[in-house]
């Protein structure tokens, strides 16, 4: 069985900020982002909760030294190996997010696969239960 941890406050409030810095990013048109020049964009590829990698890269950007240089992280979560295994890349999801926060113009989050599972995973039930109930004839 796994243990249910109760979210702190705090991460709730990084996760309501960084969700307001992506809505208003002013660079935003839709679902997109048109990160204008001057400026330069590093990013990175699927970083699967690998803090040293991601320390590796934030060190490499340099943001605080460099005023017009944009960071695009991809894929920060990853699922775990087992099922006894705890995934524990939402640590670097904080740790991405603060930094987000940091620089709020130029740290920008990218979904993949491993986010995005989850979702597909409850629509698809979702629609085989829809599917199921839809069959039965009272």
């Amino acid at each position: 069985q796994y243990a249910l941890m109760q979210p702190h406050e705090s991460i709730i409030k990084l996760y309501r900020q960084a969700r307001r810095i992506n809505l208003d990013h002013p660079s935003r048109r839709g679902q997109l982002l048109e990160l204008k020049a001057p400026g330069e964009g590093i990013m990175t590829g699927d970083l699967h909760g690998h803090e040293k990698n991601f320390n590796k890269i934030v060190r490499f950007a340099d943001l605080p030294d460099h005023p017009h240089r944009h960071l695009i992280l991809h894929e920060l979560l990853h699922e775990s190996q087992s099922s006894t295994e705890y995934c524990v890349s939402f640590r670097l999801l904080e740790r991405a997010l603060r930094l987000q926060k940091a620089f709020p113009q130029r740290v920008h989050l990218l979904l993949g696969n491993h986010a995005l599972c989850p979702l597909y995973t409850i629509f698809s039930i979702l629609d085989l239960i829809t599917d199921f109930h839809s069959s039965l004839s009272f």
